[in-house]
């Protein structure tokens, strides 16, 4: 997809964007969704890894009778928590401790990404050239040494994380230019 309100190229600047690939596409909500669930594992992988595993293994202490200190087990005849509401209530644990570990990260990247302009409905154009990533967007141009950046390969496309709580997200399906996709890629990881 060609931008219409672009200015148009000239001959020197056709020969320049030949041999750098560059991406133009408009930002989707679908985009936005899956970009953050991929850059929220990214970023916080570990701490919800280790979590899981604390997790698992509460939900195995809650399973058995006589394990937790949650009354009289079935084993002396006293009254026992059910089964069902124990479950219940480590799933509902679980998904607090979840929430408390990602939403300080999505709450951060989301004013990040915001404040760059990288909004539902906007339009991007992003371009590797001499070691850099540039991307131009709503509120202006940025750049970013291709050394500090991350790309994150995905099936939808590729996230390039750009500083600690600030991603691009790239659909395999934008207007590429100076190559396809995967030069892109290319051009990213090299």
């Amino acid at each position: 997809m060609i931008n219409p309100y672009r200015a148009p190229i000239d001959a020197e600047d056709s020969a320049e964007l030949a041999d750098n690939p560059s991406a133009e596409f408009l930002v989707t909500r679908p985009q936005l969704r899956f970009a953050e669930s991929k850059f929220l594992l990214y970023r916080c992988g570990g701490r919800l890894t280790l979590a899981s595993f604390v997790m698992i293994a509460l939900s195995f202490l809650v399973a058995f009778d006589g394990l937790l200190p949650l009354g009289p087990s079935a084993a002396t005849g006293g009254f026992q928590v059910p089964m069902v509401l124990r479950q219940l209530a480590v799933m509902g644990l679980a998904t607090i401790v979840y929430l408390g570990l990602i939403v300080g990260v999505r709450k951060t990247s989301r004013q990040q990404l915001a404040t760059l302009g990288i909004v539902e409905g906007a339009g991007l154009s992003v371009r590797v050239s001499d070691g850099l990533l540039q991307w131009a967007g709503p509120n202006g141009n940025f750049t970013t040494p291709l050394p500090q950046t991350r790309p994150i390969r995905t099936r939808k496309g590729l996230i390039v994380v750009v500083d600690r709580d600030l991603y691009l997200f790239i659909p395999k399906d934008a207007a590429f230019t100076g190559g396809c996709y995967r030069e892109f890629v290319r051009a990213v990881e090299a």
